[in-house]
């Protein structure tokens, strides 16, 4: 049985469009992440020119608290840690301990609009990916928060799936429970 879901970047000059988008197709799941700031696409290195990295992941966790507010409609919040995948800092990690009240605020927004946060599988191969992400989960538990989804991220065939064994192990680990949705309501997992 296939569900039909959906990526949508969380921006403040696209929440509308995305809001109608929704109301006229029936996903199943919707999946609302940051790619971008300040217009920038955050994939390209030029967008981290000139910037320090605590003020740019400042900027990054604060418009996601606030486009998760803002966007009610969404299922899941996709890769907390996208911004480290392509950021050219000598130590490109979101570690909590450097980000906590930021990293606190979006746990805090998650939990209060019941929004599931997901465990993306993308850089659970990478040792340092898993032990900067799990401080993150763990500390999602302690405020409250109860569900996650797991998505591979995958941009090619062969990635569908990776590390989902991993993902299984962190949720267990932080007592998570891991979900889908079908018709936009939350399922508990087999």
């Amino acid at each position: 049985n296939l569900s039909l879901g959906v990526e949508m970047g969380m921006m403040a000059s696209v929440r509308e469009k995305n809001a109608a988008f929704l109301r006229r197709v029936p996903f199943d799941f919707v999946l609302g992440s940051i790619h971008f700031l300040d217009g920038k696409d955050l994939y390209f290195p030029e967008t981290f020119e000139s910037r320090e990295k605590w003020e740019m992941y400042h900027e990054y966790f604060t418009v996601m608290r606030d486009e998760i507010y803002a966007h009610p409609f969404i299922n899941a919040l996709a890769h907390i840690d996208y911004i480290a995948r392509n950021a050219p800092f000598d130590n490109p990690e979101i570690s909590y301990g450097d980000f906590a009240d930021d990293i606190d605020a979006v746990l805090h927004a998650l939990i209060e609009t019941e929004t599931v946060i997901e465990i993306n599988t993308r850089r659970l191969s990478v040792p340092r990916g898993l032990k900067e992400l799990a401080p993150v989960y763990r500390r999602y538990r302690e405020l409250g928060g109860h569900y996650v989804t797991i998505g591979s991220d995958a941009h090619v065939p062969a990635g569908v799936g990776r590390n989902y064994d991993r993902a299984r192990e962190l949720a267990r680990a932080f007592d998570l429970t891991i979900v889908t949705f079908r018709e936009r309501k939350m399922r508990l997992c087999e």
